[in-house]
């Protein structure tokens, strides 16, 4: 509870960043749950981010021409977007994945180069 999920996309080739989906580029992370309860703990997960306005299932960056979709099991996540869960003995692991976009109608020789950060809140809520 109240940990960092950090996510490192490693060196990013601008030639090879898309405006949606997946891509080369995509780095896959899972994210673990552990409850201490032998019975089975239904979660509520809600997404709270901002997204640039050019795409709003993505995370919005300190680059204006640069954002990192989120995808839960595939799906594309978006602000207040939610999904449920259960834990069960103990566990439960979810696969996401985080890629670099860009909006479709920019170049990529308009994307600023160096380092750039993002962030947003999952909110995991028992029921």
């Amino acid at each position: 509870s109240g940990s960092t999920f950090n996510v490192d996309l490693g060196q990013i080739e601008r030639g090879d960043i898309v405006s949606g989906g997946t891509s080369s580029q995509t780095v896959r992370k899972d994210f673990n749950i552990v409850c201490d309860a032998a019975h089975t703990v239904d979660f509520d997960v809600k997404m709270s981010l901002l997204s640039p306005a050019w795409n709003n299932k993505a995370i919005k960056t300190n680059n204006d021409n640069l954002a990192v979709e989120m995808r839960w099991n595939g799906n594309a996540i978006a602000n207040g977007d939610s999904q449920k869960l259960s834990v069960t003995n103990g566990s439960f692991t979810v696969p996401l994945s985080f890629t670099p976009v860009k909006p479709a109608s920019v170049s990529y020789e308009n994307i600023a180069t160096g380092a750039f950060s993002a962030s947003a809140t999952m909110i995991l809520t028992q029921y």
